[in-house]
C-alpha cells in the first residue's frame, strides 16, 4: 500500500523516511541496489532470507543508505534504506510525497511488477472536498485510491 504524506511546514526543513534495518549477521552487510526511471526512484537492500525495497514516486530528493550501530536487536550493525528531502526556503510550498515500502522474507528476488506498484498518479492542487493538495493513485491492479487531507486541515464547523 502506498504512503501519501503532505508536507506543510512554514520553515526550512529536512525530512527522512526510513525502512526496516537489515542486521549484519555474522558481519555480512546488506547488498544494496538502486535505480530510477522517469516515474520513480528505487532502492533495495537484501540479506539472506530478507529483502526491503523503498520506492519514491514523488517529493523526495534522493534515496540512500546508512549503517546504524547498536540500533538492531539482532546485530551490532544494520543497514537502513531511506528517502530524504531538504527545503531551504523560508516558507516552502506544500508538497505531496508518495512512497511505497516493501519487505519480504521468502528469499526470492524482487520482480519488476513488485517494484512498480503504482500505475498512475494525479496530484490535485485542490481536491473535490476543497482541501489543499491531494492525490489520486491507480495501482498496478487497477484499484484507485484518493487521498484528501480535509480532516486534518483544521476547518471550523458550525
Amino acid at each position: 500500500m502506498p504512503r501519501v504524506d503532505r508536507t506543510r511546514l512554514a520553515f526550512e526543513h529536512e525530512l527522512t523516511l526510513g525502512h526496516f534495518g537489515l542486521p549484519h549477521i555474522d558481519g555480512k552487510k546488506a547488498v544494496v541496489n538502486q535505480f530510477e526511471d522517469e516515474n520513480k526512484k528505487v532502492i533495495t537492500a537484501a540479506i539472506e532470507g530478507r529483502r526491503v525495497a523503498l520506492i519514491a514516486y514523488n517529493g523526495w530528493d534522493k534515496l540512500d543508505t546508512l549503517v546504524h550501530t547498536n540500533m538492531n536487536a539482532e546485530a551490532d550493525e544494520s543497514t537502513v534504506v531511506y528517502a530524504y528531502k531538504k527545503r531551504l526556503a523560508k516558507n516552502p510550498a506544500m508538497e505531496i510525497t508518495i512512497t511505497v515500502l516493501l519487505h519480504k522474507t521468502d528469499g526470492s528476488e524482487w520482480t519488476e511488477e513488485e517494484l512498480s506498484p503504482i500505475k498512475n498518479i494525479e496530484i490535485m492542487d485542490v481536491t473535490p472536498v476543497w482541501s489543499a493538495l491531494g492525490a489520486r493513485l491507480t495501482l498496478s491492479n487497477d484499484k484507485v485510491y484518493e487521498v484528501y487531507f480535509d480532516k486534518i486541515d483544521g476547518n471550523r464547523r458550525s
